[in-house]
């Protein structure tokens, strides 16, 4: 009886002890996903200019669908610059979309081009801070972890439809943002919805 007894202690005392290292294995890997999943948070605004809002305004620029430009590479796009001539910031639209709603951004600084389009800003800023120049150190500070990199490129992307509030918001299949560095500097910001 003593016997037994023992032998039930002991198998009461294992499956406690397993229990609790998986409950605490699970308790990390939920801290760790949701770490991840709620760290990034999406732009979509550079300066005033905002995704997806046929109410955004571009200062000066009453009719952009003459400013336009199509090539079979890239979705049709305007670019601008800032006042400062350095910084380039092109909005990109999507076919079938009016001219006055943007699904995708992007900044980069200014190649020895010629632009005539300015618009006001002494820099392109995004809402959560980013802009050109800002160390990868920083960027990651900001956006979090749950990011994939290749060859200088640091990449966020939400892809998830029926689990993200975000996308059913825009009625969007997926959301991605590339930040492009050379020396540890960021020199190119690009982020927007895929094109469906």
């Amino acid at each position: 009886m003593q016997t037994m007894n023992l032998i039930i202690l002991s198998l009461i005392l294992i499956i406690s002890c397993d229990n609790q290292n998986s409950l605490e294995k699970s308790a990390k890997e939920i801290k760790k996903n949701n770490y991840n999943k709620t760290n990034f948070i999406p732009d979509i605004r550079v300066n005033d200019i905002e995704l997806s809002n046929s109410r955004t305004f571009f200062n000066g620029y009453k009719n952009l669908e003459k400013l336009v430009i199509e090539n079979n590479n890239d979705l049709p796009f305007v670019s601008f610059v800032n006042n400062l001539n350095t910084e380039k910031f092109t909005v990109y639209f999507f076919y079938g979309s009016t001219y006055d709603e943007f699904y995708q951004f992007k900044i980069e600084y200014l190649n020895n081009e010629k632009f005539y389009n300015y618009l006001q800003y002494d820099n392109f800023i995004t809402e959560s801070g980013i802009k050109l120049g800002l160390s990868k150190k920083d960027l990651i500070k900001i956006k979090g972890n749950n990011y994939k990199e290749n060859n200088n490129v640091i990449k966020y992307i939400i892809s998830d439809y029926e689990s993200s509030p975000f996308l059913q918001k825009y009625n969007l299949p997926a959301y991605f943002s590339e930040y492009t560095f050379i020396n540890g500097k960021l020199i190119k910001i690009y982020f927007g919805f895929e094109y469906p």
